[in-house]
Formats: structure tokens, C-alpha cells, sequence
């Protein structure tokens, strides 16, 4: 399992082959053997990614590695029905330097160190927690303003789902998500790791893309062809694949002006029903 360590204020991360939990306990249940099987899948999808940003000369005295990415508790992914998984552009390391060489999933999810204020993890927590809880997201989002207890509960809901981005490198300091440099890096570097996180390792019902990425990805990560149901409002694409997992396509979550959340609440709520 993936295990942090502190080296001159810069958390690293570190492999071993114990399965524990959020407590360091020893996971004690049935799925065990399942739960180990997707520790040490992620496991392996993180050594190919540094394997790949070492040999392609990714790595500099301000880059450390890629930032990981995937799911924080294993355990509770594989419990949770519909399994979601959230396909974002690229990650953002601003406080570290060097950059990358740790786990967002286990190091800002799992260990709840959220930094409250981050639009993206706000809205995809929002918006999961109100489809896990059958609420509207303008409910929760009144409360979340005014509870503090209620905002940890809330972001607690991003544990469940499974997080990665199409390229794996962290975006260079003081500068903006670039399309034409993302679908470069995804094409040169990563597709083949997120093929494989979406097919083989994490196997979600509901693909939620959530950027102008969708155009390059989404034909690598269906299985067979796409079919497109009814949208919502054009603020929802609504497609699903031969194997009939779903694909919702979105705007990015932290894009100034999207107030449409409560759409992507019931366009989640609907997939289960779609066929």
C-alpha cells in the first residue's frame, strides 16, 4: 500500500504490501482479497506513471514526479453502487516544490486535509453527495455555507468515487489549464494508463468527463460504440457504450458561471434507470 513520508517538508510517497486502513489497522472483512487486489493495482498503474515521466525526461529539479491520482479508500469503492468515477484534465500542485511524487486520493482525501475553498472538490463532493443522499445540490450547497460539521460530511463523499486525470503531470506553476497541451501529454504518455484505469482497474458504471477533454477520450475508454440518450439543457451529454456503462459529459466543475450542478445531480440519478 501506498504509505506517506515526510523528507524535508515535501510528503513522498512510498510502497509497501500491507493492506491497512484509514486507521492502520489491518483490513478484517470478506473483500479482502478484492480490497488487496485494487490496493496493488494502483499500486502498479503509480509505478508505470513515474516509470513513464522518468524515461520520457518528465522529471527536472522542480518536478518530482506525477501527481497520483484514483481513489482514496478501496474498500469503499468497491461497496459502493454505482461506482462513479470522475475524469478531470490535470492535476495542480501549488504548494510544493519540487511538484508530484504523492497521491492526491491518499494524502488530501483519505487523510481529510481538503483545504476547503478548492471549487473542484467542493462541486464533485456537492454534487456526489446529493446523488448518494437523494437531495438537490442547492440543499446541500445552503447548508455545506453554513455548517461546519455538514462540510466535512459532505467532502467525505469524494472516498467513494474513483478521481484521474487524462494527464498525470502536475500543471505547470502559475499557469492555466491548456487543451492543446493536455491532449499532447495524454497522447504521447498516458493513454494507455487511462484505458487501463478505466477498463481494467476501477470498472466504474457511470464515467462522469468533466472538461473539453471529452473529444480525445471518450472513444479510448468505451467499450465498443457510443450511443448518445436524451441531454439536459445541453449542460449534460448523455451517452452509453456497448457494455452499457455511461458516460455524462460536463462542464469543468471549477468553470466560472456553471451553476448547473443540480443537472448533474439528476443526470447521475438517471443512468441508473437509462438504458
Amino acid at each position: 500500500m501506498m504509505c506517506p513520508l515526510t523528507k524535508g517538508g515535501m510528503t513522498r510517497i512510498v510502497f509497501t504490501s500491507q493492506l491497512q486502513n484509514q486507521q492502520g489497522e489491518k483490513i478484517k472483512n470478506s473483500d479482502d482479497k478484492t480490497v488487496n487486489q485494487l490496493v496493488i493495482k494502483q499500486e502498479n498503474i503509480n509505478r508505470q506513471c513515474m516509470e513513464i515521466a522518468r524515461t520520457n525526461g518528465l522529471l527536472s529539479e522542480t518536478v518530482a514526479g506525477p501527481l497520483f491520482d484514483g481513489v482514496a479508500d478501496e474498500a469503499l469503492y468497491l461497496r459502493t453502487k454505482p461506482k462513479v468515477l470522475w475524469i478531470l484534465q490535470e492535476p495542480h500542485d501549488t504548494q510544493h516544490l519540487p511538484q508530484g511524487n504523492w497521491s492526491v486520493p491518499k494524502e488530501v482525501i483519505q487523510k481529510e486535509d481538503y483545504g476547503f475553498g478548492n471549487p473542484t472538490h467542493e462541486a464533485i463532493a456537492k454534487t456526489m453527495y446529493a446523488f448518494r443522499n437523494g437531495i438537490s445540490f442547492e440543499k446541500v450547497n445552503k447548508k455545506y455555507q453554513k455548517n461546519d460539521d455538514f462540510r466535512w460530511t459532505v467532502m467525505g463523499a469524494l472516498k467513494d468515487i474513483a478521481w484521474i486525470n487524462v494527464s498525470k503531470m502536475p500543471c505547470p506553476t502559475r499557469t492555466k489549464a491548456y487543451l492543446p497541451r493536455i491532449e499532447k501529454a495524454y497522447k504521447l504518455y498516458w493513454r494507455s494508463i487511462v484505458i487501463e484505469q478505466v477498463q481494467q482497474i476501477y470498472q466504474p458504471n457511470i464515467i462522469v468527463v468533466a472538461g473539453a477533454h471529452w473529444h480525445f477520450v471518450a472513444d479510448d475508454i468505451a467499450e465498443g460504440s457510443l450511443r448518445q440518450l436524451a441531454g439536459y439543457d445541453d449542460q449534460v451529454a448523455h451517452w452509453i457504450d456497448s457494455a452499457g456503462r455511461h458516460f455524462l459529459w460536463v462542464d469543468h466543475p471549477a468553470k466560472p458561471g456553471t451553476k448547473c450542478f443540480d443537472i448533474w445531480v439528476k443526470a447521475i440519478k438517471n443512468c441508473i434507470n437509462s438504458k
